[in-house]
């Protein structure tokens, strides 16, 4: 089942068809209640919105899809999918995109090995198409990055002192960066042109750091369920994120209550939601999303005008305004 978000674009809907058959057939793990969660995430329905993203810079270059660009997008969203099940393991979720977490199913061992497993297969898909050493060259402190930025979220748990600026930089390596790579591996394979896949980066990055906003605006602000994961969890599991640090750093009744509020339940999360909206945060997050989807659309208009740019520039505004 692909996402609804892709039914207007029937070519990115048939290749993200692919992209996870291409997912499925590679896992070699050969112990079967393993493989079977991992099928299960891979067949959940996630938005697919790195992948999609890779297919549409390449389609909208090369006019059709191939083999490549379908094994670097199950690539891309393979990485994915396993930063996904270590933050389970760190943020003790019980469910993703709608299913029971790896680390509940299994064990934390299990999934943190399933998570290394994950980026080897990733990593696998990925080694042999894109031979480019100028590309290989800007790109390959990447995964250095993400993974550092999921140690720096680590290392930045309950540390109310945390600024917006460490927040921005955290979130940069951690989520962004995929997206960076997602689209300018994607274009950069359509037409092997360097330095315009660097700032298609450029546009993936600040398109990152939007998607990573407003993920945090829903989390306070979206019903249970709407999301397919659990919200309002990142508070208790100490992860301060943009809507709280903003309220923190502008009121001192907020970063008192975040401090004195040992055990939370939902009346302490639903007062501490309320505080923050008084600040004025939600409002302040929604104007940094904004500003970071016009750095995107800046770099987005240095690629050529086509009939699928303006689809882009469509699926971009839809991400930055989504409620799910």
């Amino acid at each position: 089942m692909i996402h609804e978000i892709w039914r207007e674009y029937p070519e990115i809907e048939k290749a993200l068809k692919e992209t996870k058959q291409t997912m499925r057939k590679g896992i070699s793990i050969r112990i079967p209640e393993i493989e079977v969660k991992i099928q299960e995430y891979i067949d959940a329905p996630g938005k697919y919105l790195r992948a999609g993203l890779s297919l549409m810079f390449f389609y909208m270059e090369n006019g059709s899809m191939n083999k490549k660009i379908i094994t670097y997008a199950a690539a891309i969203e393979l990485l994915h999918l396993a930063t996904l099940i270590h933050d389970d393991v760190i943020d003790t979720a019980d469910s993703r995109r709608g299913i029971e977490a790896m680390h509940i199913a299994q064990s934390n061992k299990i999934a943190v090995y399933a998570g290394d497993y994950l980026f080897s297969y990733s990593g696998r898909l990925a080694s042999d198409l894109i031979d480019e050493v100028q590309f290989q060259n800007r790109n390959k402190w990447i995964l250095e990055n993400i993974m550092s930025g999921e140690l720096r979220q680590l290392a930045n748990t309950f540390n109310k002192e945390m600024t917006m600026i460490d927040y921005i930089r955290q979130i940069r390596g951690k989520t962004a960066m995929l997206f960076g790579l997602s689209v300018s591996g994607g274009y950069y394979l359509a037409n092997n042109d360097i330095r315009k896949a660097q700032n298609v980066r450029l546009l993936g990055t600040y398109l990152g750091i939007a998607f990573q906003l407003q993920d945090d605006l829903i989390d306070f602000l979206v019903p249970a369920g709407t999301s397919g994961k659990p919200i309002m969890q990142d508070v208790p599991n100490g992860i301060y994120t943009a809507p709280l640090l903003l309220a923190m750093e502008k009121s001192d009744s907020v970063r008192r209550y975040v401090n004195e509020s040992v055990e939370w339940d939902e009346a302490s999360l639903d007062k501490l939601s309320l505080m923050i909206k008084e600040t004025g945060a939600f409002h302040n997050t929604e104007v940094l999303i904004n500003r970071y989807i016009e750095k995107a659309l800046f770099y987005l208009d240095k690629i050529s005008d086509s009939e699928y740019k303006a689809q882009i520039e469509k699926i971009i505004l839809l991400i930055s305004n989504r409620q799910y």
